[in-house]
């Protein structure tokens, strides 16, 4: 399988749930893809700070860059700014072009852009945390 994380408000306030998730399913042969809005050097640390393994990074800012796509510094230097559209749509373009399976995620809106046939679990605050039939 092909799995998709979300750092930012989902791996990072589950940090124990997905550290072991993440390591168990590295195990058993499957990838699990970072997916983040942030630049990788900034969200890699706070990866490794959750312990989650994975196998590939995917940052919204960084491909755009790549990619040529106007993208902004914020004025208060908060981060980056791209249009609102091609900001969302990119980690379910993302999701179609490698193939992904399964994506966590707390930021419902992104939901609508993934494919059909990658399952979108919305990371709420209330998640339950129980391991139960995700391994």
């Amino acid at each position: 399988m092909r799995i998709g994380l979300d750092i930012h408000s989902t791996a990072d306030r589950y940090p124990e749930l997905f550290a072991e998730l993440s390591q168990k399913w590295v195990e058993l042969g499957h990838e699990v893809h970072i997916i983040t809005g942030q630049e990788r050097s900034l969200a890699e640390p706070q990866v490794h700070n959750c312990n989650v393994k994975f196998t590939h990074f995917y940052s919204i800012v960084d491909w755009h860059k790549e990619q040529g796509t106007p993208v902004y510094e914020r004025t208060d230097k908060s981060g980056v700014w791209m249009d609102r559209g091609t900001w969302l749509k990119s980690k379910g373009d993302y999701a179609l072009k490698v193939g992904l399976d399964l994506h966590f995620d707390d930021q419902i809106e992104y939901a609508e852009f993934f494919p059909m046939n990658c399952t979108f679990i919305w990371v709420r605050d209330n998640f339950d945390t129980t391991i139960g039939g995700l391994l």
